[in-house]
C-alpha cells in the first residue's frame, strides 16, 4: 500500500485528540473535524454562544469549565468515561478539545493539564496553522500512527523571553535560519511569551513564528516533549533561560546572548549581532517631522523609560519629576518611550502607545537612552545609540532568581554605562547622579564601547559605577 494512503488511513482511524488555543478560525475547526468517521467535542461553556447551534448539533460533545473535576477530564482522555448520549462504541473517535480565550478561566493552565492528562503513548503527529500563531495541534497514538516519510522536514526552536530578549537575540536566530537555509533545511519557531513572539514576528525573516498561549514550565512540560518527540521535525532546538542557569558564583558567567550561540552552535561575535532591523516599522510623519525638527536645532534627545511592571525595576515618580526638571532647566529635550504610572508634562514628548517594533526608528535618533533595565535600553545597545542603564532587582552581571543570583548578564550589548546599588535598591540611585553622568555621556567625559560588550568585561566592572548609600 502506498506510504501517504497508510498514512492517511492511520490518521482518520486512529484515537486522536486536538487541542485548540484559540477562537480564531473556529468554523475552520469545526469543518475539519466533521470530516473524520466519529467526531467527539469536549468544549468550554464559553464556546457555544461563539458557534451557530446547528453546527454544534452536528457533533457529539460534552461542556467542560472551570470547575470540572480533573479526575473527570482525565477519565475522557483515557477512554474510562464515554462522551454522553455517544452512539460511539469504538474509541477510533476523534475528540476535540477546544480550549476558548475567557476571562474566568485560565486557558493557559487548562490547556497544559489536558496535554498532561493524555496518556504517554500519545506524540504530536501534527500541527494546524489557521493563523499567524498555532491554533491547535493533533495528537496520535505512537502505536497506531505511521508517518510519511520526508526527506525535507523542517527543524523547531523553542524559545522564551520578554521584548528586550527578543531585541537581543533576533539577529543570532536569524543568522541560524539562514544557516540552515544554506544547507537546504528550514526552521518553525515556538514560544508561549506573547511578547516574544511579537518581536520575532516582525523582525525575523524566512521562517514561521508560532505563539501557543500555555504555562512555562520548560523541561517538564508535556507541549514542549511533545514537540521534541513529534515526527514532524527533523531536530529540536530550545535555549535554557536564566532560570536554569548557573547558581554558583564560581561558575562559567555567561551573557543572555551566549545562552542562544552555545545551543544553537554558533559564537556570538560582533559579526554576529551587526546590523539594524529590516524594513523597520514606519512611525507617523508628524513624529518624523518633529525628530528632523529637533535635530536641525541642535537640540539633544534624550530618551527615557523609568517603569516597567515589576516595580523592583521601577524608579519612583519623586525621581522621575526631579530628572525630568533637570533636563528641562538645561534644555534638554526628554522623548517617553514607554507607559508610565504618573503625569508627564507637556514639553515631554510621549511615545509610549507605539508598538515596540516602531520604537527603533525612534530610538535610533536619540543623543543618548536613559533608563531601568529595560526593552528600550536594549533597542539602543541594538542600534549603537549611547545608553545608561539604572540597574534594580538585578545587576549587570547577575539576574536574581528568588533571591539567589545567576551569573547571567542582561547587560545591554553596547554603548552602556550602568550604575548599580550596593543593596539592588533601585531608589538608592539618585536623579542627580543619573544627570551626572548622562552630561557625562554626552559630552565624551565617558568613553563608551561600540562593539559587543563581553560577559567577562563586565564581571571586571568595565562601564560599572557601584554606588552605597543615596548619590
Amino acid at each position: 500500500m502506498n506510504q501517504n494512503v497508510m498514512s492517511m488511513k492511520s490518521f482518520i482511524t486512529a484515537r486522536k485528540f486536538m487541542f485548540l488555543c484559540s477562537n480564531s478560525k473556529i468554523n475552520e475547526i469545526l469543518a475539519i473535524a466533521g470530516k473524520f468517521q466519529h467526531t467527539a467535542l469536549i468544549i468550554d461553556s464559553s464556546t457555544e454562544s461563539l458557534c451557530l447551534s446547528n453546527q454544534l448539533n452536528r457533533f457529539l460533545k460534552c461542556t467542560i469549565n472551570e470547575n470540572t473535576p480533573s479526575e473527570e477530564i482525565y477519565e475522557y482522555l483515557n477512554g474510562k468515561k464515554k462522551i454522553p448520549h455517544s452512539p460511539v462504541t469504538e474509541e477510533n473517535y476523534l475528540i476535540v478539545l477546544l480550549m476558548i480565550h475567557d476571562k474566568k478561566i485560565n486557558t493557559a493552565a487548562n490547556l497544559e493539564l489536558l496535554i498532561n492528562f493524555l496518556p504517554e503513548t500519545f506524540i504530536m503527529s501534527r500541527l494546524h496553522f489557521l493563523n499567524t500563531y498555532l491554533p491547535y495541534l493533533v495528537f496520535t497514538d505512537k502505536r497506531t500512527f505511521i508517518p510519511v516519510k520526508n526527506e525535507s522536514k523542517p527543524n523547531a526552536l523553542i524559545v522564551s523571553g520578554g521584548y528586550g530578549d527578543g531585541i537581543m537575540v533576533f539577529r543570532i536566530i536569524q543568522k541560524f535560519i539562514d544557516d540552515l537555509q544554506y544547507k537546504g533545511e528550514s526552521v518553525d519557531i515556538f514560544t508561549w511569551d506573547y511578547n516574544l513572539y511579537m518581536i520575532l514576528k516582525s523582525f525575523l525573516k524566512r521562517t514561521n513564528v508560532y505563539w501557543h498561549q500555555i504555562q512555562e514550565r520548560m523541561s517538564e512540560n508535556r507541549y514542549i516533549e511533545s514537540i521534541f518527540l513529534s515526527p514532524q521535525y527533523k531536530h529540536c532546538y530550545q535555549v535554557v533561560g536564566a532560570n536554569y542557569s548557573n547558581k554558583n558564583n564560581n561558575d562559567q558567567a555567561y551573557h543572555y546572548i551566549d545562552l542562544y550561540g552555545h545551543a544553537l552552535g554558533m559564537g556570538v561575535t560582533t559579526s554576529t549581532l551587526n546590523g539594524i532591523p529590516e524594513d523597520l516599522p514606519s512611525i507617523t510623519q508628524d513624529i518624523k517631522d518633529w525628530l528632523e525638527d529637533k535635530r536641525k536645532e541642535n537640540i539633544k534627545l534624550i530618551g527615557i523609560q523609568f517603569q516597567t511592571q515589576n516595580k523592583k525595576r521601577s524608579w519612583n515618580m519623586d525621581y522621575i519629576e526631579e530628572f525630568i526638571s533637570l533636563c528641562k532647566e538645561n534644555n534638554y529635550q526628554l522623548i517617553n518611550l514607554a507607559p508610565l504610572q504618573g503625569s508627564l508634562p507637556k514639553e515631554v514628548l510621549d511615545v509610549s502607545n507605539l508598538e515596540v517594533s516602531q520604537l527603533f526608528s525612534v530610538i535610533g535618533k536619540l543623543s543618548v537612552f536613559v533608563g531601568i533595565d529595560s526593552c528600550c535600553g536594549h533597542i539602543a545597545g541594538v542600534m549603537k545609540i549611547p545608553n545608561l542603564t539604572i540597574w534594580g532587582e538585578n545587576s549587570p552581571g547577575s539576574v536574581y532568581i528568588n533571591d539567589i543570583p545567576r551569573r547571567i548578564s542582561f547587560r545591554t550589548l553596547s554603548m552602556n554605562y550602568s550604575l548599580e546599588s550596593t543593596t539592588r535598591d533601585i531608589n538608592r540611585i539618585t536623579p542627580e547622579i543619573v544627570f551626572k553622568r548622562m552630561e557625562d555621556i554626552i559630552y565624551n567625559r565617558i568613553i563608551l564601547k561600540k562593539s559587543l560588550i563581553t560577559v567577562d568585561e563586565t564581571i571586571k566592572g568595565y562601564g560599572v559605577e557601584i554606588l552605597g548609600e543615596k548619590q
